[in-house]
């Protein structure tokens, strides 16, 4: 965090039992009706949220807003702060009183999409700037001190399925909790997406794998050079993922995998869907002349 981060904190009375993760600072801009800004998206489950924005003299009465994205993509408010609460901060721009607001304690569910959002309704309000501070502790309040200071290590599945209907893909779950996609190809054919269900972890990080199959093959080298060197030189234009042999032992899959963030929108796992059906479906014919996956 910057210097004039962690000056806000201080006079905002942040948060002592709590880390400050995120500082995010920017402009309004003027508008006819609404001052509207997304703030903030990745939420994790089983953390405690303090959430504090200050918007400067130049901004008037604002709300801040905690919202949840239903299956159909729209998003709903779960929370709202307008409290019109007023203190003048020493490197407010304006040097003028301005408003802060507090969403305080809350936590999320891991199967849903969540987001912040500051808005101002006041047609007079002028384009000023805003800060906001994000502080998390995981696995206690952040607004009580606690003498357990052990943590797990553990991460928790994230559950997809809400992700997933969002974006109208038939789907079925598997024995082992893995995801099943098919997706239609506008000729006819279509493609195998398959989302794994048991995630990795990288530091704070929480990661699935995205895949497709395009074929079979009871030895590696049975892909032959020519197709095996193909499908290296599409790595290096292919905007997402990489194309590889996976299986510890025959048989193996020749397929195009992604890895992710859990904390992926629905929208955007999409968009991912999207690209590695195009990509598989277009190799796999052009390799197997078959429809197999």
């Amino acid at each position: 965090m910057n210097s004039l981060a962690l000056s806000l904190s201080k006079e905002l009375d942040g948060p002592s039992s709590a880390d400050l993760i995120r500082y995010e600072s920017g402009f309004m801009t003027e508008r006819s009706e609404s001052i509207y800004d997304v703030l903030y998206r990745p939420f994790k489950a089983n953390t405690h949220y303090v959430i504090i924005a200050y918007a400067d003299a130049r901004i008037e009465d604002f709300t801040l807003h905690l919202q949840k994205q239903k299956p159909d993509g729209q998003w709903e408010t779960l929370k709202s702060v307008n409290e019109n609460k007023r203190k003048k901060i020493s490197n407010d721009p304006t040097n003028e009183l301005g408003d802060y607001e507090i969403l305080k304690d809350f936590t999320v569910a891991s199967d849903s999409e969540y987001r912040l959002v500051l808005i101002s309704d006041k047609k007079n309000s002028r384009s000023g700037r805003y800060s906001v501070l994000i502080y998390a502790k995981e696995g206690e309040s952040t607004t009580t001190s606690s003498t357990n200071n052990t943590s797990s290590n553990s991460t928790s599945n994230v559950d997809f399925k809400q992700k997933i209907e969002a974006t109208g893909l038939s789907y079925k779950v598997t024995e082992k909790g893995d995801y099943h996609l098919t997706v239609k190809r506008d000729d006819g054919r279509t493609q195998l997406i398959i989302i794994t269900g048991k995630t990795q972890t990288y530091k704070d990080m929480e990661l699935l794998d995205i895949w497709s199959p395009i074929k079979k093959i009871t030895s590696k080298s049975d892909l032959g050079f020519a197709n095996g060197l193909f499908l290296l030189e599409r790595n290096e234009n292919l905007k997402f993922g990489a194309w590889q042999i996976a299986g510890e032992k025959s048989p193996y899959l020749v397929n195009i995998s992604i890895t992710t963030s859990t904390s992926i929108a629905s929208h955007d796992l999409k968009k991912i869907i999207e690209f590695l059906a195009e990509e598989a479906d277009l190799r796999e014919k052009e390799l197997t002349q078959k429809d197999d996956y």
